[in-house]
């Protein structure tokens, strides 16, 4: 148990080799950027945006909408990284405060307030999670576009009570040790059309869209199950517990890759010169099927009349003395299916004038996995660019697996050349942050 723990430990510092939906301009605003995406940009956002016009397109209109936001004919992006990780525990400030030398140097140990202040930052148990994203190729040509994304997902979650019991002690309480983690990565290939359809009257231009992925698994690994309970007394310890997890690291002889479909639905329509709005459904069908995992399983059981303190010194080689303890991991057979994080994504873009854009996003999940929640996330953001080849950017959002963010950015836009850059802090920041995001995207477009 403690290698396979050490295994989705490493795997979720590591997934940056992989990547979830992340980039600079999105990251930037905070998420707000369902309505925003343009050309390669939309095969991760909302489809139906590729059915928005062109250039060439808007001139050709009898009315003119010079707010209108413009497609590019075509866009091009090459080696586009994202990269957010984070946790709802642990920040700098209570590094700094309580686990430096010169605190030790002060105090010796611990007292009582800062025992307090570390358990307390544990309330809601230690919660980490990356996803990365790192998109080798997206290109897009009128009403089509590719792109080939890497992708990884990642959660891990700590019990309170893991550090609860070395600070705070035993207790005559039960104390419930409960495990819970997932891990994802691979590949994606993505395709995304769509469909103007003119006749509908109530909006100024609206179109349909969808995305067809189809997905390359190259490592997974999940804690099925792991719980325990610890009970004491004065005189007695009685521990009992058990676990089953899957791992499937191919590059590491242990089971196989899995691969599966996706398929994400939008839609998007203009209302006079400075409204539009969207609706995406992602991994309406998504889902990754491993077909060869390598199968943990295991139990402890430990029940010790009496302490012997003397024993202490070597507090491992004392608990496997006492304990009754089973490990076994073999091959399975079984198909462990992976389901894609599900999402409605509703947004609305204000176009102010040519220079001003401001657009607010609300997001549901539907399914609690690795990279998904069901805590549903608000983004604001907005786009400002009074010097035309520097545009600013600003987002803020509460919710969702990161929670509250911060979010900014800009870009240079050179020709048709234009490099981005994000940072974004999470539940607080600089110091107080219990995360950080940072994207860097370079594209393309004529």
């Amino acid at each position: 148990m403690k290698k396979l723990l050490l295994s989705l430990v490493l795997l979720t510092l590591a997934s940056s080799v992989f990547a979830q939906g992340l980039n600079a301009r999105s990251m930037s605003m905070a998420g707000a950027y369902n309505c925003l995406a343009r050309g390669s940009e939309v095969v991760r956002w909302n489809p139906a945006n590729l059915g928005f016009p062109t250039k060439g397109e808007l001139k050709k209109m009898s009315t003119p909408h010079p707010l209108w936001p413009k497609n590019p004919f075509m866009s091009i992006e090459l080696a586009s990284v994202g990269w957010s990780i984070g946790n709802i525990s642990l920040n700098l400030d209570l590094y700094d405060q309580y686990f430096t030398k010169s605190y030790f140097d002060t105090h010796d140990m611990w007292d009582d307030d800062a025992k307090a202040a570390i358990v307390g930052a544990f309330d809601n148990d230690l919660r980490g999670f990356s996803n990365i994203q790192f998109t080798g190729l997206a290109v897009s040509y009128k009403q089509f576009a590719f792109a080939v994304t890497g992708f990884g997902y990642s959660s891990l979650d700590i019990p309170q009570n893991l550090v609860t019991i070395p600070l705070e002690g035993l207790t005559t309480e039960p104390l419930p040790l409960d495990f819970h983690g997932e891990m994802i990565g691979g590949m994606e290939f993505a395709l995304s059309t769509s469909k103007v359809l003119y006749e509908w009257d109530f909006f100024d231009y609206f179109s349909l869209g969808a995305t067809f992925k189809y997905f390359l698994g190259q490592a997974y690994a999940k804690i099925e199950q792991a719980d325990g309970t610890i009970l004491s007394n004065n005189d007695s310890l009685g521990v009992e517990g058990s676990y089953k997890a899957y791992l499937a690291l191919p590059f590491d002889d242990k089971g196989k890759g899995g691969d599966g479909v996706g398929l994400d639905l939008g839609a998007a329509a203009m209302m006079g010169d400075n409204l539009t709005l969207g609706m995406t459904l992602t991994n309406l069908i998504g889902s990754i099927n491993f077909g060869e995992v390598v199968e943990y399983q295991g139990s402890i059981s430990l029940h010790e009349p009496g302490l012997n303190q003397e024993e202490f010194a070597d507090f491992g080689n004392y608990i496997d003395s006492i304990a009754v303890t089973s490990d076994t991991n073999f091959t399975s057979g079984d198909v462990v299916v992976y389901k894609l994080p599900k999402n409605l994504i509703l947004s609305a873009n204000y176009r102010l004038n040519k220079r001003v854009d401001f657009e607010v996003d609300y997001t549901q999940g539907f399914i609690n996995t690795a990279g998904g929640t069901t805590t549903p996330r608000i983004s604001l953001g907005a786009e400002l660019t009074y010097v035309p080849f520097l545009p600013l950017r600003f987002g803020f959002a509460l919710g969702g697996v990161q929670g509250s963010t911060y979010a900014a950015g800009f870009g240079l836009k050179l020709g048709s050349f234009q490099l981005d850059f994000a940072m974004a802090g999470q539940r607080g920041l600089f110091n107080g942050s219990k995360g950080i995001n940072f994207a860097i995207s370079p594209r393309i477009m004529f």
